[in-house]
């Protein structure tokens, strides 16, 4: 789904199963650059199985508000399991919670990426998911705010049988401000830096 203006005010996906999305994702949404849209977004009771890129992705690009709930769904062997990003001025809002994903390269993806005079907003929790996987290689939690913008996190109760990796403030060339404020409880064998890095 692509939208540039307007509001939904309750997309919701329920029962939703897709599998073998061999050349892209099992499901994009999709807030285009240079729009004004807002939207709800709701994905409960899904699967979603060997998406060749993302098992369902969510990009705010424009200058709108967006509100995303995943919870009680199943995402395997995608290459990431739920990627949601911003750019520009978007406003992203988000809860990821109570979610099976197995063998992902990332099971949840969160990035922030905008270059000036863009600064957009990404705030939410990532909670009480499953989180498993064979590849020596995969990461539990990403979490990446590159540029202009900031993100607020909450990470909390996952349990995964291997490393997570998250928080990674990048600064570009310009020098650009970076802001990264991270809170994590109950997460074992974490490698985790949370802190506010504001240049």
């Amino acid at each position: 789904m692509r939208n540039n203006s307007g509001t939904i005010s309750a997309f919701t996906i329920t029962n939703l199963t897709v599998n073998g999305a061999s050349l892209g994702d099992g499901a994009l949404i999709d807030l285009q650059a240079g729009g004004s849209a807002n939207a709800t977004i709701n994905v409960t009771s899904s699967t979603f199985t060997n998406a060749f890129s993302e098992g369902l992705q969510v990009n705010n690009e424009g200058s709108g508000t967006a509100a995303v709930r995943v919870s009680s769904s199943t995402f395997t062997n995608n290459n990431i399991g739920v990627n949601l990003s911003t750019n520009y001025n978007a406003v992203l809002n988000y809860n990821i919670s109570g979610n099976t994903f197995t063998n992902a390269r990332q099971a949840v993806n969160v990035s922030n990426v905008a270059a000036a005079p863009g600064a957009p907003y990404m705030e939410g929790s990532i909670s009480n998911n499953q989180i498993s996987a064979t590849n020596s290689a995969a990461i539990a939690l990403w979490v990446v705010q590159e540029g202009n913008g900031q993100i607020t996190t909450k990470i909390e109760n996952n349990t995964k049988n291997f490393r997570l990796v998250t928080i990674l403030p990048v600064m570009d060339a310009l020098g650009m401000k970076v802001r990264l404020s991270v809170e994590y409880e109950n997460e074992e064998n974490t490698v985790l830096s949370s802190y506010l890095h504001d240049q």
